[in-house]
């Protein structure tokens, strides 16, 4: 069975650029992904209203934040939000008084 060793933090708390108000989780709001042989999260950020894709890998083995924003043109506070594939989106919003709900993938 392998170690799980911690081997850093990687985000900050907080509202700068690079910042969450809270901590993601790993969810539906998070993915993990593998690009070029890297790891990495897409990570949306609802108060921001952007998606962010972070290397983990890079971040780790360098012990600086390697993080970019990979959509932010997503609607504030999604009532879900799920990533499909790095640029495929399933999002929900609510409506009318919280009496409706859309349903749309971007």
């Amino acid at each position: 069975m392998p170690e799980y060793n911690h081997r850093g933090s990687l985000l900050s708390k907080g509202n700068g650029p690079f910042e969450f108000a809270q901590s993601p989780r790993v969810s539906s709001k998070t993915k993990l992904f593998k690009e070029n042989d890297e790891l990495f999260a897409g990570i949306y950020d609802f108060q921001k209203e952007k998606i962010f894709k972070l290397n983990i890998d890079k971040s780790l083995n360098t012990n600086k934040l390697d993080i970019s924003i990979l959509n932010d043109s997503l609607t504030a506070f999604l009532f879900n939000f799920m990533m499909i594939e790095n640029d495929k989106y399933f999002c929900k919003e609510v409506q009318n008084n919280e009496t409706k709900q859309i349903r749309y993938i971007i």
